[in-house]
């Protein structure tokens, strides 16, 4: 009974947390791609406001 609370419980904050840095934006379609750490740091130490290709 408690493992499968204490597993239950887990699950549920590993989904929020996925949803959480999924809808806040940190994940768009211009730094998911291969590289996407690089073009991360790179949109903050030179932010563009020119779209992604």
């Amino acid at each position: 009974m408690r493992l499968s609370f204490a597993v239950a419980t887990i699950m549920a904050v590993l989904i929020a947390t996925t949803l959480e840095i999924c809808m806040s934006g940190a994940v768009t379609r211009c730094n998911s791609e291969y590289g996407g750490a690089k073009a991360t740091i790179m949109q903050w130490v030179a932010p563009r406001p020119a779209a992604c290709r």
